[in-house]
């Protein structure tokens, strides 16, 4: 009985995550953030789904061969699953950016591999510390510093 519930608890968790995975395709604002949010979604929802009813399987009252092809069948899909699932979802993303839904003046797929550091330019690496100082890693604090920190 207790072995059922933590299925069907891993199994409740899975199928909210697809819900909201689904709730993310409706809201987000581009095709290509809707994509993403509904493929991620998908494929760590329908694997907790798939973890739930291995765990309910585990649970019943069947002959153990029974309930070992039964995790047997639920691995396979779930293998399954989780390499289909990404590759649809960067298949369909790749194609829709090579037909011209990345937005008038979007870099072509050749155009962006030779980029060096990405789309926009190379990524901001500062870090701002509480009073909006910045902060150097090559830094050392001198003692009086340190003892004016600490009360």
């Amino acid at each position: 009985m207790i072995v059922q519930l933590i299925g069907a608890s891993i199994l409740l968790l899975g199928t909210v995550i697809c819900l909201i995975g689904g709730i993310g395709l409706v809201r987000l604002p581009n095709f290509f953030a809707r994509t993403h949010g509904g493929s991620v979604t998908d494929t760590l929802g329908a694997l907790l789904c798939i973890l739930g009813m291995i765990v309910f399987t585990f649970g019943m009252d069947e002959p153990i061969k029974m309930n070992l092809l039964v995790v047997v069948k639920l691995v396979s899909i779930g293998a399954f699953l989780l390499v289909t699932s990404p590759i649809a979802g960067h298949a369909l993303t790749r194609s829709a950016y090579k037909k011209g839904l990345g937005g008038q003046g979007a870099p072509t797929l050749d155009e962006v591999a030779k980029f060096e550091h990405g789309v926009y330019g190379p990524a901001d690496t500062t870090e701002i510390l509480e009073g909006g100082k910045e902060w150097d890693p090559n830094y050392e604090a001198s003692q009086s510093e340190i003892e004016e920190v600490t009360p």
